[in-house]
C-alpha cells in the first residue's frame, strides 16, 4: 500500500511502500494527485526493477524520484555487521548487489526520463529537497 502525503506547502510525496508497478501509479497517483516526489522500490526481487521503478517515476508525474530498499555495499559497512553478515546469507535477492540496481534505476530516469530527477540517499543519509 502507498501513502500520497501532502505537505502545508502543497508540495506532495508518494511513498509507493513495497509493491510491484501497477496502474493506479498513473491513474490514480499521476493523474489524480500528482506528486512532486515520489519515492519507489528499486531493487527487484518482490518489488520493481529498475527499470519498472524509473518507468513508475515517469507515470506519477513526479519531478523527483527517490529510490529505496538499498543495503549497505559491504558487510562491514553495515550499522550491525554481525546482523547484516546473518542476513545476507539468508537474503535470496543479493542484498550486497542491490547499489547495482539502485545504479540501474539512476541511469534509466538519466537516459530515458532525463525530466525527472534522480536522487540517491544512502542509508543513514539526509537531503533537502
Amino acid at each position: 500500500m502507498g501513502y500520497v502525503i501532502e505537505f502545508e506547502d502543497g508540495r506532495k510525496v508518494f511513498a509507493s511502500g513495497d509493491t510491484g508497478l501497477t496502474a493506479d501509479m498513473k491513474f490514480v497517483v499521476g493523474d489524480y494527485y500528482k506528486p512532486d516526489i515520489s519515492i519507489l522500490p528499486a531493487t527487484g526481487g518482490p518489488n520493481m526493477e529498475p527499470e519498472q521503478a524509473a518507468y513508475a517515476a515517469n507515470a506519477t508525474g513526479c519531478t523527483i524520484a527517490i529510490p529505496f530498499h538499498d543495503f549497505p555495499r559491504s558487510i562491514s559497512e553495515a550499522a550491525d555487521p554481525e546482523g547484516y553478515g546473518e542476513f545476507v546469507k539468508m537474503d535470496p535477492f543479493s542484498a550486497l548487489d542491490s547499489y547495482k540496481r539502485i545504479d540501474r534505476f539512476m541511469e534509466t530516469l538519466r537516459t530515458k526520463y532525463p525530466h525527472i530527477k534522480g536522487m540517491y540517499i544512502p542509508i543513514g543519509g539526509t537531503a533537502e529537497v
